[in-house]
């Protein structure tokens, strides 16, 4: 039974976190007015995706070590900052995505913020579990 639910919070979440990514990345091509693009913009999030595996194999790796009375007071700290470095790495990627695309500067300004809420998906469930809950 805490398997079966374990399997479907997993499930859940990734299709909520997933679509979320999904739904802003077409905006941001359909603002683009290129036809499939939002395929070529998901590459722009592959260093939040790194950085997100890291996070959560050290996060299985803390709580092990926690257990074992070790504590790391800077931790907090190092995870914000591999978020922030993660974040702002795909944010970048995404603006030069962006900008080979031949549209409106207006355009592609718009479609940069839709692809940086895509990439607020990647962020916000790692601000939720490092410190808010």
């Amino acid at each position: 039974m805490d398997g079966a639910i374990i399997l479907g919070y997993i499930g859940a979440t990734s299709i909520v976190v997933g679509g979320w990514m999904w739904l802003w990345l077409r905006v941001a091509a359909a603002l683009l007015r290129v036809r499939g693009d939002h395929l070529r913009l998901a590459h722009g999030l592959v260093p939040l995706a790194g950085i997100g595996v890291f996070l959560g194999l050290s996060a299985l790796s803390v709580t092990i070590l926690s257990g074992d009375g070790v504590h790391i007071p800077a931790l907090p700290w190092f995870r914000g900052a591999l978020l922030g470095i993660g974040a702002v790495a795909a944010l970048w990627l995404g603006r030069k995505l962006i900008a080979r695309v031949p549209a409106r500067p207006a355009r592609r300004f718009a479609a940069w913020l839709a692809y940086a809420v895509a990439t607020s998906a990647g962020v916000v469930p790692w601000v939720f579990m490092f410190y808010v809950w």
